[in-house]
């Protein structure tokens, strides 16, 4: 007998739970995937209440990928004057950029749709 939960478990406990949370933020953002990868992909994202991030290919999409929780994993977060490593996309300014560090070194690089976006 476990007493813990698994990961498939702990996964679906918390996609039922997203699923009732309230949203504090919606909307379209550029997102860059990976130190490596510089291209910038448009994805809908959504922030919660409870403090997680999500990602979807659009607003309508069901599901999600993985859950970024920002009161629990995230170290620092960066505003425009720090990113300026990154490049923004062609549809974008420097303005726009944030950039959030959390625990394991995961990095996450976003950037507004516009400056009013970004508020």
């Amino acid at each position: 007998m476990s007493l813990g939960w698994t990961l498939k478990e702990t996964a679906e406990r918390q996609r039922q739970t997203m699923t009732r949370a309230v949203v504090v933020k919606a909307g379209w953002v550029f997102r860059q995937k990976s130190k490596l990868n510089t291209k910038w992909k448009r994805q809908w994202m959504v922030l919660y209440q409870n403090g997680c991030l999500v990602f979807k290919p659009d607003s309508g999409a069901k599901s999600h990928g993985r859950l970024w929780d920002l009161g629990r994993d995230c170290m620092y977060l960066w505003g425009d004057k720090h990113c300026q490593h990154l490049v923004p996309p062609s549809a974008s300014t420097s303005t726009c950029l944030m950039e959030l560090m959390f625990v394991g070194s995961k990095h996450l690089k976003l950037c507004a749709i516009s400056e009013s976006e970004a508020q």
